[in-house]
């Protein structure tokens, strides 16, 4: 999921669209695609997207992402 979706960057038909996605559980990682400042300004919005537990829930699928130290 890009992150911005759920802030109504893109518009709210988009984030009608995450926030049904969410709710199907078929988003796999969360990101963002941050090319200048208004949209990492944009983070500070509030969030859109009506299941928040769903969004929170994929914020914790991230850290299945982090990179491991190398040995």
């Amino acid at each position: 999921m890009n992150m911005l979706s759920s802030t109504g960057y893109y518009g709210m038909g988009i984030t009608t669209i995450a926030d049904y996605i969410l709710k199907e559980n078929m988003y796999d990682f969360a990101g963002s695609d941050v090319h200048h400042q208004r949209h990492i300004n944009d983070f500070s919005s509030e969030l859109k997207v009506k299941n928040v537990d769903g969004f929170e829930c994929l914020l914790a699928k991230n850290k299945y992402f982090e990179a491991t130290p190398l040995e």
